[in-house]
């Protein structure tokens, strides 16, 4: 229900605080949408257990050519080396993204 609010054209939202809200890897696929069509979008904070899974469904909109996220934090998502793959794919295209926190999550080296 929410993701349906912030995709409606009315609703001119910069910044996105999704801190402890339980949102799973399930959730990730409308959020993608949400990212990918808010151009307004700025800044998403993300600090649920969306593991790996959700970081591949997450991405594709975080990769839209109208996604014009500046920060991103990725706080205790509990994602790993896997997650960071798809992650780097986004840092690579996306020249808009000035800040990254992917603080609590078990990236290893």
């Amino acid at each position: 229900m929410l993701c349906q609010g912030l995709a409606d054209s009315a609703c001119p939202l910069d910044s996105l605080r999704l801190e402890g809200c339980g949102l799973t890897a399930a959730n990730c696929q409308d959020l993608c949408g949400i990212v990918a069509a808010k151009a307004s979008l700025s800044e998403l904070q993300l600090g649920n257990k969306l593991g790996d899974t959700g970081m591949a469904k997450l991405c594709p909109g975080l990769l839209s050519p109208s996604s014009r996220l500046k920060t991103l934090w990725l706080w205790e998502c509990d994602f790993t080396a896997s997650g960071c793959k798809d992650l780097c794919r986004v840092l690579r295209a996306k020249e808009s993204l000035k800040e990254l926190s992917v603080a609590g999550n078990e990236v290893g080296d």
